[in-house]
């Protein structure tokens, strides 16, 4: 997998997301006795999937996001639908139907801590769903100083051979401490990153620059409020008023 390209409408859903889950944690943590589902979760994280498809070109492959959703769907009953004899094709088909198009997904944090065990064992239920699979890795903390938030995720080769993710047979979602030892697995080699890039839009661009800047410190320059500065607007008007006359 060389690159993860992102469209700007997807990205800014899952940032949105990302954010409102944040807030809903603040806010349960602040009433008492008030119970979100990031709350719960002991972290304000949001989780969605991350729907597109997979292209090749000039021999490499990339994967195109167009659309992300919050929620994740448990890929893991899928196999339990299709064994067990009493299950309806309409049940089948509808597991099945939820599934499609869904190649990774992602998930919010604070200062890079998304590695977590919940994490590792989406990541194992989606590779086993799609191969090319990946976490997209929003970081909040550094979203609110104005540095890059994105990062994406996935499964190593070590990884992949210490779980038997090849193997269907004897495929596990649990790490055997022998074969954590045998594969020379930690935490710095189970995951490797992949580049990610937005696909650019001048108008989504001009949005972003007029509406976000305000609100972050990297931006917050009083450069950017000449024009609403009162100096500035004077300055025009006398010119426009003499040009005028």
């Amino acid at each position: 997998l060389h690159n993860v390209v992102m469209d700007p409408p997807a990205m800014l859903n899952m940032i949105k997301h990302c954010h409102d889950s944040m807030n809903q944690f603040t806010i349960g943590r602040s009433i008492p006795g008030a119970k979100t589902l990031e709350f719960q979760n002991g972290f304000g994280g949001a989780r969605g999937v991350v729907i597109g498809v997979l292209k090749k070109e000039l021999d490499k492959f990339n994967v195109f996001i167009s659309q992300t959703r919050p929620g994740l769907p448990n890929i893991s009953n899928l196999n339990d639908l299709q064994a067990d004899a009493s299950t309806s094709k309409n049940e089948y088909n509808k597991a099945s139907e939820e599934l499609k198009g869904i190649i990774g997904f992602y998930v919010s944090c604070q200062q890079g801590l998304a590695f977590t065990h919940k994490n590792l064992v989406s990541m194992i239920h989606q590779y086993r769903n799609f191969r090319n699979s990946f976490m997209v890795v929003y970081d909040l903390s550094k979203s609110q100083i104005g540095l890059n938030p994105l990062q994406c995720f996935r499964l190593s080769e070590q990884a992949i051979t210490a779980l038997n993710l090849n193997d269907l047979l004897n495929v596990t979602d649990k790490l055997v401490q022998d074969k954590v030892r045998e594969s020379g697995l930690s935490i710095e080699n189970m995951f490797e990153e992949c580049s990610v890039k937005i696909n650019r839009s001048h108008l989504l661009q001009a949005f972003l620059f007029d509406h976000i800047q305000p609100h972050m410190p990297a931006f917050n320059t009083n450069m950017l409020k000449m024009g609403s500065s009162n100096q500035h607007m004077a300055q025009h008007l006398y010119q426009a008023s003499a040009k005028s006359q």
